[in-house]
């Protein structure tokens, strides 16, 4: 019951390419994994970019009618309505509003007591 020479080398060769083409297809995966992050993350710039584009053109716009710049508020406040209209995607980094305050005193009425 002994393999010749010939047998295992055929053995070994075909186990080599068994793992080639696990590794390839592994790699495939791979990629296809790391390229659907890389255009997931294309997307959300875009979103970004036009969100910001967006706000600059309601704030012209605002400028011209108003004869000023629109406050943080009202920005914000545009934000929020874009937030709405989306479904909840615009990121809010540059509205100004501390809500974090009010975490704050909870904390401090229940440690007071």
């Amino acid at each position: 019951n002994r393999r010749g020479p010939s047998k295992m080398v055929k053995e070994a060769r075909k186990a080599e390419e068994e793992a080639a083409e696990v590794e390839s297809k592994k790699a495939k995966i791979e990629g296809a994994v790391e390229g659907g992050a890389a255009k997931e993350d294309e997307d959300e710039e875009a979103e970004e970019d036009e969100t910001e584009a967006v706000l600059n053109d309601l704030r012209i716009m605002f400028k011209e009618k108003n004869g000023r710049d629109p406050t943080e508020e009202e920005v914000g406040m545009w934000m929020k309505q874009m937030q709405d209209a989306m479904g909840g995607i615009v990121d809010e980094d540059d509205d100004d509003d501390d809500d974090d305050d009010d975490d704050e005193d909870d904390e401090e009425g229940e440690e007071g007591e």
